[in-house]
């Protein structure tokens, strides 16, 4: 049956007596030769009784914690929090300043605390990691990744 042809007397009394047999609508679908949709469609509008899945998942209750056990939970969960590891510092760069108007795509874009003559800022100026814009030192001080898992958060661009 295509999508062009309308339901005949004689599919229609298939598919009522199949679904009054309790096959399924994969099974009646593949006798009438149409989709599965096709047969569920119908027979929501046709108005026939629904049936209960044989094998329908029944969810499983869950057991309620006590308020005693997630507060432990919560306090375990604070003390190891205090107790991550605190990554190793990273050496500061050692290059010289860069001035704002000299600055290279392969400079580090961290700004320090001097100026140049003119007033300008200046940058860190050590090489960059690969497709960032900050030297490892840098990197590590704005993105924080062992925090970031910390709380649950996805940090960007893991190294």
């Amino acid at each position: 049956m295509t999508d062009t042809e309308t339901w005949t007397p004689q599919a229609l009394k298939i598919l009522t007596k199949m679904h009054a047999n309790g096959d399924s609508f994969m099974a009646i679908a593949t006798a009438l030769c149409i989709s599965r949709s096709a047969i569920a469609g119908k027979v929501r509008r046709m108005g026939l009784p629904r049936r209960e899945r044989e094998h329908a998942a029944v969810p499983k209750k869950r057991a309620r914690k006590s308020r005693e056990t997630v507060r432990i939970k919560t306090f375990e969960a604070k003390v190891a929090a205090k107790r991550r590891k605190v990554p190793a510092p990273i050496a500061p760069p050692d290059a010289a300043p860069v001035h704002l108007l000299k600055l290279r795509d392969f400079h580090c874009r961290s700004p320090v605390d001097q100026r140049g003559t003119d007033g300008l800022a200046m940058f860190c100026g050590n090489p960059v990691q690969a497709g960032k814009s900050w030297c490892p030192h840098h990197y590590k001080m704005y993105i924080d990744h062992e925090r970031m898992k910390a709380d649950g958060k996805a940090s960007p661009r893991e190294q």
